[in-house]
C-alpha cells in the first residue's frame, strides 16, 4: 500500500507547470500586445476551474473558501465568481496582468492582491494589508489534503517521537510582532510558500528563528520567517527520506 506521505511528495511533484506562465509573468518577456493577448488567453485556459484556500481566516463558515476563474474574458478582466469566502476576498470580481503579474481586481479594476505560482498552487499577498493569500486547484489540492489528513504519525524532526495533535499548530504570531520558533531539521526557506518556489537558505536544527506569519495550505502550515535581511518561508510539515511524514519546527524557542 502506498504511504500517505509517499502520496504528498508524489502528488505535489506531479503539478504540471506552465512555462509561458513562469517565462512572461516572471522574467516580463512578453512586450507586443498581439502576444501578450494570446499568451493571457492560453493563461486562462490553464487556470480556469475552482481554486480553493485553506486559510480559514477566508472562509465565511467551516467550509473552503472557492474561487472559480473564467476563461472568458469581459472587458478588461477575465472574471472571478465566489463562493463562501469572507473578508477582502469578497471584492474580488477577476484577475488580469499588470506590469507581468497576475493581479486580482475589485469591480472597479484596483489591484486587490498580486499572485504567482503553477497550475496547482499560486500564492502572493493582498496589496492593502500584505496578508499572505495561497490559492490551490481544488482537486489537486484535496489530494494532498486527503493524504495528508491519513498520516497516523508525523515525527518531531529526526526524532522518533510522534508529534502531538497541538504540535502542528501555528506560532501565536501577532501582526508587526515577530514570535520564536525552534527548527527540528535542515529546512529549505523558500521565497514563496511553494514546494516550487526557490530555496534560497537552509535553516539548521536546533537553531531559532523568528515567525512573521502562517498561512494554511493542503500540505500544513506554512510560516514567513525573518532571516538575515530577508523574508522567507518555511513548511512545518515534510517528508523525510521520502518516507517518514515529520514536523520541521516547533512553537517557542529558549
Amino acid at each position: 500500500m502506498l504511504s500517505p506521505a509517499w502520496l504528498i511528495t508524489t502528488i505535489s511533484r506531479s503539478i504540471p507547470r506552465v512555462r509561458f506562465f513562469i517565462l512572461s509573468l516572471l522574467l516580463g518577456l512578453i512586450h507586443a500586445s498581439s502576444a501578450q493577448a494570446q499568451s493571457t488567453n492560453a493563461i486562462a485556459q490553464a487556470f480556469k476551474g475552482q481554486w480553493v484556500t485553506y486559510d480559514r481566516s477566508f472562509a465565511a463558515d467551516t467550509g473552503l473558501c472557492t474561487l472559480t476563474f473564467s476563461a472568458t474574458r469581459k472587458g478588461e478582466i477575465y472574471p472571478i465568481s465566489q463562493s463562501n469566502c469572507t473578508g477582502e476576498i469578497t471584492s474580488i470580481v477577476g484577475w488580469s496582468i499588470v506590469k507581468n503579474q497576475l493581479v486580482f481586481v475589485d469591480q472597479d479594476n484596483k489591484p486587490l492582491a498580486k499572485v504567482g505560482g503553477n497550475q496547482g498552487r499560486l500564492s502572493g499577498t493582498m496589496t492593502q494589508n500584505n496578508k499572505p493569500v495561497i490559492f490551490e486547484n481544488a482537486k489537486i489540492a484535496k489530494k494532498i489534503n486527503a493524504a495528508r489528513e491519513s498520516i497516523s504519525c508525523a515525527y518531531v524532526g529526526y526524532s522518533q517521537i510522534c508529534a502531538k495533535p497541538q504540535e502542528f499548530s501555528p506560532p501565536p504570531v501577532s501582526p508587526g510582532a515577530e514570535t520564536p520558533i525552534k527548527i527540528l531539521v535542515n529546512l529549505n526557506a523558500r521565497v514563496e510558500p511553494r514546494n516550487d518556489a526557490e530555496a534560497v537558505a537552509t535553516l539548521k536544527p536546533q537553531s531559532c528563528a523568528q515567525a512573521l506569519t502562517c498561512s494554511r495550505a493542503s500540505d500544513g502550515l506554512w510560516c514567513k520567517i525573518k532571516h538575515e535581511n530577508k523574508q522567507l518561508w518555511i513548511k512545518k510539515q515534510a517528508v523525510r527520506l521520502k518516507k517518514y511524514p515529520i514536523i520541521t519546527f516547533q512553537n517557542g524557542c529558549s
